[in-house]
């Protein structure tokens, strides 16, 4: 006899809204167990590890390699990374990116950049599975929800300490 198939949780994203909408969206991912694998916590704020270096280099010019896509403002943690990204319209916004492919490469294309350098640079290895499967996401709807999370994650590694 066949066992039914497990169910499924719900979906963390919001059922019939467009991922590629433009518009404002904070986003944290984390890493897999929460292990602190991204930094850790400094009387300054977060001290980044060498993975958090080459995170926090891939966000800074994330912009310039995903037209009409702005990352406004990222805190790296110790054991995960928020951030505010700003999905726009434009004369070419004809196929814009899905919420998701943005996330699967911020997620991907520096572990594997990090793999590449650790290997010549004689680094720690990173676990096979670095981050959580999923992410959380929330749409900014009004400039107070904008204003209200560009200070939420200004502000999160002092929160953090506390």
């Amino acid at each position: 006899m066949n066992k039914p198939l497990p169910k499924r949780k719900n979906s963390l994203r919001l059922e019939g809204y467009q991922y590629n909408t433009p518009g404002y969206y904070h986003v944290v991912i984390v890493t897999e167990n929460r292990f602190r694998l991204l930094g850790k916590m400094e009387n300054s704020g977060v001290e980044l590890s060498d993975f958090g270096k080459i995170l926090f280099d891939f966000l800074t010019s994330f912009s310039e390699y995903n037209k009409n896509v702005e990352i406004t403002k990222f805190e790296i943690m110790p054991d995960h990374v928020h951030f505010l990204i700003n999905l726009m319209e434009g004369e070419n916004f004809s196929d814009p990116p899905y919420l998701s492919d943005l996330v699967r490469k911020i997620k991907t294309i520096p572990v594997s950049t990090y793999r590449k350098q650790a290997q010549e640079n004689g680094w720690e290895s990173l676990p096979t599975k670095f981050w959580q499967r999923s992410y959380y996401d929330h749409i900014l709807r009004s400039n107070e929800d904008i204003s209200f999370t560009f200070d939420y994650i200004e502000f999160n590694p002092y929160r953090d300490e506390m």
